[in-house]
């Protein structure tokens, strides 16, 4: 069970612009399975939506404290057996201790102590304006199974994107809860914490329980997830080799992000740019190469 949250840090000039117009729009996709959209007017301008789901009585993702106003009122009506997070980032679970807390339920993240790694213990502006800051809170270790009223979703651990990660899976519907698993079908700019290879081998491990239809964090559906999970685990190996060879033939890095990504380099600079290069393709490529083992000093020369 998660303490209290943290005493609020203030309404700085980033979080009242940040938590303006937050706005909720509930649908359910499967039988007993609703997702739960929630938006404020800078996600809208940025095109990003954040959806919680709520399976049975498990919600899955927590969404992010600017959009709390709206989204934990909602929540109080409903009963809530669990929370289970996709991965620690503030976009994900920043609302969980205020939905978990007053019903006294538990609260489940993979490698619970990294729930402050990898930039959420010191958020860059651009994180705080787009998402404000997470609630303080102690969850659980991920359990390989979480029961709703109605089934049994199946936990299945999928770093890469960041370490906590995990999909669940309900093999009732046919769904797999991929949070930021797939949010690009092709190669993409990635953050400065994240491992392309990782990410392909757990990209193949979601593919292997044969998932019908992918639903991500951000409320985007994929059908035919099996295909997409293995077609994205294709080109980001092939990605990776790529950078190798262009390495070993002494290309610069401005040269390997230029024959890798061909397009698209003037939207690139400006999303470097506005997450202070956290955010980038060039950091996909600083991935590859801190992976890549140095070469082996070649053998003396013979007395």
């Amino acid at each position: 069970m998660c303490p209290e949250p943290i005493p609020s840090r203030g309404l700085s000039p980033l979080a009242w612009l940040g938590r303006r117009n937050a706005r909720l729009k509930v649908r359910e996709i499967a039988p007993g399975i609703r997702m739960i959209t929630t938006q404020t007017r800078v996600q809208s301008w940025i095109g990003f939506a954040v959806s919680p789901v709520l399976v049975d009585d498990v919600l899955i993702d927590a969404g992010p404290t600017h959009v709390g106003r709206v989204l934990v009122p909602w929540l109080a009506d409903q009963e809530i057996r669990a929370v289970a997070i996709t991965h620690h980032h503030e976009d994900h679970a920043g609302n969980a201790a205020s939905i978990a807390n007053p019903r006294g339920v538990p609260i489940y993240l993979a490698r619970p102590d990294l729930r402050d790694s990898e930039g959420t213990g010191a958020l860059l502006a651009y994180r705080r304006l787009f998402w404000g800051w997470p609630e303080r809170c102690a969850p659980l270790p991920m359990p390989a199974e979480i029961p709703t009223r109605g089934r049994v979703l199946v936990a299945i651990p999928t770093p890469g994107h960041c370490a906590t990660h995990t999909a669940f899976y309900d093999p009732e519907s046919g769904l797999l809860f991929s949070g930021d698993l797939l949010t690009a079908l092709g190669v993409s700019a990635v953050m400065r914490y994240e491992e392309p290879e990782t990410l392909v081998r757990s990209l193949r491990t979601a593919a292997a329980v044969g998932p019908r239809v992918l639903v991500t964090g951000h409320g985007i559906f994929h059908e035919r997830a099996t295909d997409r999970l293995l077609s994205k685990a294709d080109r980001v190996e092939a990605a990776i080799a790529r950078v190798r060879t262009l390495h070993q033939e002494g290309r610069s890095r401005r040269e390997i992000l230029r024959d890798l990504f061909r397009r698209g380099h003037a939207q690139d600079a400006w999303m470097s740019l506005l997450t202070a290069g956290e955010f980038s393709r060039a950091r996909f490529v600083d991935a590859v190469l801190r992976a890549t083992p140095s070469p082996a000093a070649p053998p003396p020369p013979p007395p």
